[in-house]
């Protein structure tokens, strides 16, 4: 008979190894769970002190039966462009301190929740329209549509910095000057916002803070009009936000030249992707900047990606509301 020598307490090298084997694996899992149970406890402290402070308007409600609409049929009607629309009822212009349209003409009813950006576009609050919780709390109960009143505003170009800057309501301005008509005349645009659909909506052209603001002079307008188009990807129920001054900078070129600029939120494919709805609010913000200004002589479509498939589209599908793009 063989008899195998065995190590201290009657164990053989192998057992031994293989306990100490084990011994060292249960030592690493210690030592890489306990740094990672501690990274994880100081990501979940790190995320809850830096957490983003909650919107101050949280969507809260829909109004009772609006659900999320079922899939939509395939379209099986005349083609656009031959389709009878529907006849402006709204009493355009949108006077200043009042509110536009909520519902469109030709597109389909507003949905809801609606995520209100009005204090986002420095149009103030939303204007409370029900107390029942739906909407999203704003001063005086709940808005649902996010509207806000009318209002005009003058900024200038100041002459040292390039910068444009509010025309306060009292004092001088150094404003640039510039050339139109071979006469030079400060560089003030004349900015007006409010909602139409439910969407912010902005107009832009050379004014006067003296002026009446329900009938500006168009005494500086070159009698054309440009309409930004924007781009992006949404799924809608949100109204978009507008920057005045971004604005402003970006569309400096034709301004300075005479030109008066119009668009809305509704415009940005990133609010939303109905073109139906886009067509009839640009149809009904040009209405508001007509009853202003006048029909302009043209109106040029400008803006890539979504904007240039909103042109496309509108071109196509709604002939009549631009003439280039």
């Amino acid at each position: 008979m063989l008899v195998t020598a065995n190590d201290e307490g009657g164990q053989t090298p192998g057992v031994r190894r293989t306990k100490v084997i084990r011994l060292l694996a249960s030592a690493a899992a210690v030592l890489l769970v306990v740094p990672l149970l501690g990274l994880t406890g100081f990501i979940a402290y790190y995320k809850s002190e830096n957490a983003p402070e909650p919107h101050p308007n949280p969507v809260l409600a829909a109004p009772p039966g609006h659900l999320p609409r079922p899939a939509a049929e395939p379209y099986t009607g005349p083609h656009p462009a031959n389709k009878e629309w529907l006849p402006e009822s709204f009493p355009f212009p949108i006077a200043v301190g009042s509110t536009g349209p909520v519902q469109s003409l030709n597109a389909a009813p507003p949905e809801y929740p609606f995520a209100c950006m009005t204090e986002d576009s420095g149009l103030g609050p939303p204007l409370a329209d029900n107390q029942q919780g739906i909407g999203v709390a704003t001063d005086g109960g709940y808005s649902k549509d996010c509207l806000a009143p009318t209002q005009v505003q003058y900024f200038y170009r100041d002459r040292n910095s390039g910068e444009f800057l509010a025309v306060p309501a009292k004092g001088t301005v150094d404003a640039a000057e510039i050339l139109i008509n071979g006469e030079a005349v400060p560089y003030i645009v004349r900015v007006e916002t409010g909602t139409i659909n439910r969407f912010a909506y902005l107009l832009m052209a050379l004014g006067d803070p003296s002026d009446d603001v329900e009938a500006p002079s168009s005494a500086h307008w070159n009698g054309k009009l440009v309409y930004q188009f924007r781009g992006g990807v949404g799924i809608g129920r949100r109204q978009g936000r507008i920057r005045v001054t971004r604005m402003l900078g970006r569309r400096h070129d034709v301004l300075s030249r005479g030109y008066a600029v119009a668009y809305s939120t509704a415009n940005q494919t990133s609010n939303h992707y109905d073109v139906a709805l886009a067509w009839d609010t640009a149809m009904r913000v040009k209405r508001q900047f007509t009853a202003r200004y006048g029909e302009p002589e043209y109106t040029v479509g400008i803006g890539g990606s979504g904007g240039a498939i909103q042109q496309y589209l509108i071109s196509q599908n709604y002939p009549g509301l631009l003439d280039a793009g």
